[in-house]
């Protein structure tokens, strides 16, 4: 590893060495797979879980935003310089390993320039198989996140704006991204205008997959450049596996002219993965690969998701399915088939496991009655969750969330904690009814609010065509009326709807029951940031907030004014959350967890309901199965059939 270009500047102060499940490890030596590669795999997911960040975005890495295509990336079509396993926790799948990157960042003394090499002599699937991935091709990934990501669908751009120059180049305002440079073909360097101990965790998503540039179509975005509505079905791969008939791609003619590989074709209900006789096993120790060909059916959801799974159900019996990738929400059919492969072991085995997922009631902290903090921590001890948990299904379904951070991303340091524990519903209601006397909405002192705002407090929910969504939510507005805030219950017909309005801080919604959140990366930052971070908050003023701050933590106080709040001033975490930002490691993961404490005790924006289950029924034909913690999807590369 030639480091001269380093010089005196860099000294390499820190390297992060696997200390920690939120940093790169590193192994050594060749791994032994224990099972033989071969066969096929029939996999089902449902056309609600692919290309729904617009038109064209099915499987591509700048714009999916979905837990099924982002494990058809990960496992299978590209590499990414860091990468989980496609294990779940407890068998090291939250560990973050270096996949492209030869080894762990290097850092400078003051934490600001990265410094990242990766492996030489690796190279694309055909028809680029003679073309070596090179540190110029992240620089192109980045460069599309930046002027692609934005333009719908998730907003990849937030996790790497912290890089100098970012911002610039993604409102045009410049012509390269000035704080990434290639010293050499194999030599990446980041120069941040801040701090960001998760810098490595930001490079495991599927968006920052390098994309190559042919010379004789050079385009900004390399051979993605054109493919701004359905780059997915074009995807020159990097990892074990390839659309079929991608070696008859064109990426050397303009796009226009081009046809797309014969695994994917736009529209098409099913997506084939071959081989990708690029990659060699000795150079990737996170991905098995068994099966030979992974075959993907899409059942179209017409008339919504709960319907379409009956269909996969069949596809299950029959055979014409082996594993369903899905990630929720389920129903009372979803779990009887749980419950019928339970309790007939020659059907299959089912697998039961921490989805990642949070349902939480989201409380706008600038709007009465919520701007209270005494209600705040009335409503948390007043809300039964699991009465909440019992309607959706038991424990089977989750169990009951008693912070706001996941305890996958903590080292589960908090697992024994509840600040708001009772031991009877009874209970409940009396510790509820002791702070409520504290709250300025309750003149009477008698644990209810008797103020006339609380006579109609609106809560969003979502969605109508699921009902027993909609029972739960419902039974967390009976909890809140034994202490006097009468919630008006408003289903809405969908997810974005749900979340555009919560997201609109004019709106002044005070409640949405139930938000959901799962983890893009694992590392607690990549949910206190987006959650809790001022700029998270949609600003009238500046036009930023990209997400998902309902609660309206931080808000600006001319912001507060500007929408008509008639609060001037809430709590704010950023530099709580700025300074954990600029740990690395353990001290890292500590700091959040203390974060995490402070919101739910301190600050308390959210109720948090339940930590979602991920539930899985496996047919008999299965020999071997794995679930992915990062995706919360079956590792399609570790699926070993039966022969």
């Amino acid at each position: 590893m030639n480091r001269r270009w380093l010089g005196s500047a860099l000294s390499v102060a820190i390297v992060l060495a696997g200390c920690t499940s939120h940093t790169p490890t590193q192994k050594s030596g060749h791994v032994t797979w224990p099972f033989p590669r071969g066969g096929v795999v029939y996999v089902a997911i449902l056309a609600g879980g692919i290309g729904q960040s617009g038109p064209g975005s099915a499987l591509d890495p700048s714009r999916e935003y979905q837990a099924e295509p982002w494990e058809i990336l990960r496992c299978c079509l590209v590499r990414t310089l860091y990468q989980y396993t496609g294990r779940p926790t407890e068998q090291g799948g939250a560990e973050l390993h270096p996949d492209l990157a030869t080894g762990p960042p290097q850092l400078s003394a003051d934490g600001l320039t990265w410094a990242i090499h990766i492996r030489a002599g690796l190279h694309y699937a055909p028809p680029l198989q003679h073309q070596e991935i090179v540190a110029q091709d992240f620089v192109t990934a980045l460069k599309r996140v930046a002027r692609v990501t934005g333009q719908d669908g998730g907003d990849y751009a937030s996790y790497y704006s912290i890089i100098r120059g970012f911002d610039a180049y993604a409102a045009g305002r410049a012509d390269a991204i000035s704080g990434v440079s290639t010293p050499d073909p194999h030599t990446l360097v980041f120069s941040l205008t801040a701090r960001a101990g998760d810098f490595a965790d930001r490079f495991s998503l599927a968006a920052t997959a390098p994309i190559p540039t042919v010379a004789s179509a050079p385009g900004e975005f390399g051979v993605a450049t054109g493919h701004d509505r359905g780059y997915g079905s074009y995807l020159i791969a990097s990892g074990p596996y390839m659309l079929r008939g991608s070696e008859a791609l064109r990426p050397d003619v303009p796009p226009k002219q081009q046809k797309p590989a014969a695994g994917f074709l736009p529209g098409a209900d099913t997506i084939e993965l071959v081989r990708n006789p690029s990659w060699d096993t000795g150079t990737d120790q996170l991905r098995p690969a068994y099966p030979d060909r992974i075959r993907i059916r899409i059942f179209p959801i017409p008339e919504g998701p709960l319907v379409a799974l009956h269909g996969v159900y069949k596809a299950l019996d029959d055979g014409s399915v082996d594993v369903l990738a899905y990630v929720g929400p389920y129903d009372e059919d979803y779990f009887d088939q749980y419950r019928r492969y339970r309790a007939d072991p020659s059907l299959g085995r089912t697998l039961v496991l921490p989805r990642d997922a949070t349902r939480y009631a989201s409380m706008n902290i600038a709007e009465p009655p919520f701007d209270d903090l005494h209600v705040r921590k009335a409503a948390n001890y007043v809300a039964d969750k699991n009465a909440y948990l019992a309607v959706l299904g038991g424990p089977l379904a989750g169990s009951p969330a008693t912070h706001i951070v996941l305890d996958s991303l903590e080292e589960n340091q908090l697992v024994n904690y509840d600040p708001y524990r009772s031991d009877s519903p009874a209970q409940a209601l009396s510790l509820a009814k002791s702070e409520m006397r504290l709250s300025k909405y309750d003149t009477d002192h008698n644990g209810r609010c008797d103020a006339k705002l609380c006579r109609s407090v609106l809560a969003l929910s979502w969605p109508v065509y699921d009902p027993i969504r909609i029972r739960a939510a419902r039974s967390v507005v009976r909890d809140l009326a034994l202490i006097g805030i009468h919630v008006r219950l408003r289903p809405l017909e969908d997810s974005t709807n749900f979340y555009d309005r919560l997201a609109d801080p004019a709106g002044a919604v005070p409640l949405g029951i139930a938000a959901f959140w799962a983890h893009d990366y694992l590392n607690a930052s990549g949910s206190v940031v987006p959650l809790f971070a001022g700029p998270g908050v949609s600003d009238a003023l500046t036009g930023s907030g990209p997400c998902c701050n309902f609660s309206l933590v931080g808000a600006r106080p001319a912001s507060l004014q500007h929408w008509g709040y008639p609060v001037r001033r809430v709590p704010s975490v950023d530099d709580r959350i700025n300074e954990c930002l600029s740990l690395f490691g353990r001290p890292q993961t500590v700091c959040w967890t203390a974060l995490d404490q402070y919101l739910t005790e301190v600050v308390v924006p959210w109720i948090p309901l339940i930590n979602e289950n991920s539930v899985h029924f496996i047919p008999a034909r299965v020999r071997s199965i794995s679930y992915d913690q990062f995706t919360a999807c079956p590792s399609l590369d570790r699926i070993v059939m039966k022969r």
